[in-house]
């Protein structure tokens, strides 16, 4: 996934890091206070986020940050973790 670029909030472009949507990730489940989500749960959620990824880059050069986003929102929801989604959109929605 090296050949995708990230395009940030500001217009600037830069590498493609996943580290950063496993961090966006983890934080949005370690957001809830609970101990019912484990280091499978976040890491379910990411490696679908990365395969979705790995499909767009195959026909696109970029990807916004707000795309990556969504992505990770989808997922949440597609996998039932509802209330994950929430604290993660609820945060997203009072950064932007």
């Amino acid at each position: 996934m090296k050949n995708i670029t990230i395009l940030k909030r500001d217009n600037q472009k830069s590498a493609f890091n996943g580290e950063k949507i496993a961090v966006a990730v983890k934080k949005g489940f370690d957001s809830l206070e609970t101990n019912n989500y484990s280091g499978d749960d976040v890491n379910k959620v990411y490696t679908e986020v990365l395969h979705q990824i790995e499909t767009i880059a195959q026909t696109e050069s970029f990807i916004s940050i707000e795309h990556i986003q969504d992505l990770i929102e989808r997922e949440l929801l597609r996998q039932n973790y509802v209330d994950v989604y929430e604290s993660f959109s609820s945060y997203r929605n009072r950064r932007n």
